[in-house]
């Protein structure tokens, strides 16, 4: 894990560099389906990959804030990444399937990758 960081409903300014308050990522998509929704959700944006879960205040039954843990990819999937044998490959997608990583797939392009993920 690079990053771990607590995004509050109820704070007002950053405490740390480990609670911030909601609102400085109000408009993110990650942010408005994480809230959304009550399972942990992986996400892939711009070269970086991360999860998303939201934190409930049991007592009262409300949303307390967000969880975000940033990840290095490349320690994450470093022993896929070049272990491929030859006439294999490895092809990992987000949900949409759109390809996150492509190893030993020759020459493919977005379609063909995106056909055969599914």
């Amino acid at each position: 894990m690079n990053e771990i960081m607590l995004y509050s409903e109820n704070r007002l300014s950053e405490l740390g560099n480990f609670i911030t308050p909601s609102t400085a990522v109000k408009d993110k998509d990650w942010y408005l389906e994480t809230k959304g929704s009550d399972t942990t959700k992986w996400w892939f944006e711009d070269g970086e990959m991360f999860a998303t879960r939201v934190i409930y205040n049991i007592e009262f039954q409300t949303v307390s804030g967000e969880l975000y843990v940033r990840f290095d990819y490349n320690k994450l999937f470093g022993d896929f990444i070049g272990r491929a044998n030859e006439g294999y490959g490895i092809i990992i997608t987000d949900r949409q399937n759109r390809p996150v990583l492509t190893e030993h797939v020759g020459q493919m392009d977005d379609d063909q990758l995106q056909s055969l993920s599914r």
